[in-house]
């Protein structure tokens, strides 16, 4: 990770293994290959892979089956799909449309309609509603298909919608932090569909995007639907503060707060608006550099120095913690 870094450094590796699970081995097996991600079964639940990583598995197997949702609906999304959605949507008038279209767009593919849009009062509620029992439990599948509408709509309008309320399936709630991060929301956790509270004025906003624009967002989109919610990135700006300190675990709460220019209490206070806490986004950061470091071959001494820990021993059982295994394990 570099200093300042203040991007997600690191995913779930259920991300990698759900857009593989429909996948021909052949194919999976050489995903992997090229991103440097040990190809066995069952990988500890703790264990992270880099958002490049990601990238890499995806490219992958895009371009070995030409399918843009890794098999997950009942007709291939071919190569440009989402390309071409995008630069419809640049015609269309206003936020709202493109929503529709793009329900509509992605119907061609699975005979099925996965948004719907109610309005009240204020409040347009988006409700993700999967087609098979495959796709309503791949935690992949139902942030993907929650964040493209999200951020494709922040590009289009240009002006970043911060969800009001979302809410997500009791089974995805050990992935809170990710939601978090990615939705710039805490989430709830409840049955019935994954939706998302929007202002019902995001809703109206027009689109200010123009066909020409479309090719230098859609090469780098796939990259922005791992990145902090753009609209609320205070997180992001902790990790960034974070970053900056060398080793990482020396930095404490009030030297943060004051690289931020508030109080010691105010920044931990918004933190706690977000379900977050000073220590768990520090840990979090350790835990991504770390990884990313272990990565490149890096003694584990060097390592636990770099991110502030003075016993090698103490940085083992910290990364046990955070990921299930060891720093030797995590290696191999």
């Amino acid at each position: 990770m570099r200093k300042g870094e203040p991007l997600l450094a690191t995913v779930p590796i259920r991300y990698v293994t759900e857009m593989c699970s429909r996948i021909e081995p052949a194919i999976v097996a050489r995903a992997l290959r090229n991103a440097g991600i040990a190809a066995r079964k069952g990988h500890v639940g703790g264990f992270r892979v880099t958002g490049a990583q990601v990238l890499a598995v995806y490219e992958t197997i895009v371009r070995a089956t030409d399918d843009e949702l890794f098999a997950m609906m009942q007709r291939p999304v071919p190569r440009g799909s989402y390309a071409t959605l995008v630069r419809m949507l640049t015609r269309v008038r206003d936020v709202a449309a493109a929503l529709e279209a793009t329900a509509d767009f992605f119907a061609l593919f699975d005979g099925h309609v996965h948004w719907r849009i109610e309005m009240s009062e204020g409040t347009a509620v988006l409700s993700l509603e999967p087609h098979t029992t495959i796709q309503s439990g791949a935690l992949l599948f139902v942030h993907a298909m929650l964040l493209t509408p999200l951020r494709t709509a922040n590009w289009l309008s240009g002006h970043p919608i911060r969800p009001a309320r979302l809410i997500l399936p009791h089974a995805f709630a050990e992935y809170a932090s990710e939601a978090r991060f990615l939705f710039g929301r805490e989430p709830s956790f409840d049955v019935g569909p994954p939706r998302m509270d929007l202002p019902a004025a995001a809703l109206r906003a027009p689109i200010v995007r123009a066909p020409a624009d479309v090719d230098e967002w859609t090469h780098r989109s796939l990259r922005t639907m791992l990145d902090p919610a753009p609209a609320d990135s205070f997180e992001a700006r902790v990790r960034g503060a974070l970053a900056e300190v060398r080793p990482i675990g020396d930095a404490s709460l009030e030297d943060v707060a004051r690289s931020l220019a508030m109080s010691a209490q105010t920044l931990a206070r918004r933190l706690r608006e977000r379900g977050a806490t000073f220590q768990g986004v520090k840990d979090a950061l350790r835990r991504d550099a770390a990884i990313a470091a272990l990565r490149t071959g890096r003694s584990t001494s060097s390592i636990a120095e770099d991110i502030g820990f003075s016993e090698v021993s103490a940085f083992q059982r910290a990364f046990k913690q955070w990921t299930g295994t060891t720093p030797a394990r995590y290696r191999r």
